[in-house]
């Protein structure tokens, strides 16, 4: 994948992330809350993370690289467990 085809990926999946309900926060990463958890999609240059805020704590749920990742089936592809 070149890094054209990288940063073109990349925003596809963050507007998908927006279409879902996620907001950017100050940080540029997108958090969703519900009255039980909160969690957030964690924007790094190299790949994003799915996490749940538990106390204080942050906890990843799962993450990918940029250039394995795809939007299929209305979900994010290529997020390992």
């Amino acid at each position: 994948m070149t890094s054209k085809q990288k940063a073109q990926n990349k925003i596809e999946i963050i507007a998908f992330i927006k279409s879902k309900g996620f907001t950017e926060d100050r940080w540029g990463n997108y958090k969703k809350s519900s009255p039980e958890k909160t969690y957030r999609f964690k924007i790094n240059p190299n790949a994003l993370r799915y996490e749940a805020k538990y106390s204080d704590s942050w906890i990843r749920i799962c993450s990918g690289y940029w250039k394995d990742l795809s939007i299929e089936n209305d979900k994010i592809k290529g997020l390992k467990y």
